[in-house]
C-alpha cells in the first residue's frame, strides 16, 4: 500500500481497499478475491464500508472471530474470570470486548438461544451468516463437539425480528487496526 500510496493511487475520498481495487484495475493487477475481517455481533464496524464493498465487488468475505474469541459463547464475566482455560488466559480479548454493551448484546443471544432451544455459538454464527456479503466464518475449534455445534448452525434461521433483537444493544467502537 506504501508504494500505491506513493504513486498516487490512494485518494483521500475512499478507503485504501478501494484504492488499490483500483489501482488493480487500472494497471491490470490481479484484483483481490477475498478479505478476512473481524466480524460478530460485537464488534460489526466492517458493516459501514468493508462489507458492502465487497459484496458489490463478489469479493468474498471470510470473518474471524464470528463468536468473539468466544465472549458471544457465553462463560465469561470480567477479564480473567470465566469456565475455560482461554477465558482465564487470554490476554487480547479485553483489549476487543468487555465494554458494557458487549455484556448486553451476550444478553441478547443467551436470550434468543434460550427461547430457541439453541446454543449461543449457534445464535452469533447464523447471525453472522445471514449477512449476504458473509461468505464463510473461521470458527476455531478446540473439541470436536466445537465443530459440529458449528455446522449445526447452518440450519438456524434467524427471522429478521431476532436479528433486530441481537443487534440493538450493540454500540459502535473506533475500527480497530490489527497490524
Amino acid at each position: 500500500m506504501i508504494a500505491l500510496r506513493l504513486a498516487g493511487e490512494c485518494r483521500p475520498d475512499c478507503s485504501p481497499f478501494a484504492s488499490m481495487l483500483a489501482a488493480s484495475d487500472r494497471h491490470g493487477w490481479a484484483r483481490f478475491v477475498s478479505m478476512q475481517p473481524q466480524y460478530n455481533l460485537v464488534y460489526r464496524e466492517e458493516e459501514r464500508e468493508m462489507l458492502p464493498l465487497c459484496r458489490n465487488e463478489g469479493i468474498g468475505v471470510i470473518p474471524w472471530s464470528p463468536l468473539a474469541r468466544g465472549f458471544l459463547a457465553g462463560g465469561r464475566a470480567q477479564p480473567k474470570e470465566g469456565n475455560t482455560e482461554r477465558a482465564r488466559t487470554d490476554e487480547f480479548s479485553p483489549r476487543l470486548y468487555f465494554r458494557d454493551a458487549d455484556f448486553k448484546v451476550v444478553d441478547a443471544v443467551e436470550d434468543l438461544a434460550k427461547a430457541r432451544g439453541l446454543t449461543n455459538m449457534q445464535v452469533a454464527l447464523s447471525w453472522v451468516l445471514r449477512n449476504p456479503a458473509v461468505t464463510s466464518p473461521i470458527v476455531g475449534a478446540s473439541k470436536l463437539s466445537h465443530i459440529e455445534e458449528a455446522v449445526s448452525a447452518l440450519d438456524v434461521k434467524l427471522t429478521d425480528d431476532e436479528a433486530k433483537a441481537l443487534e440493538k444493544p450493540y454500540q459502535p467502537k473506533p475500527v480497530l487496526d490489527h497490524a
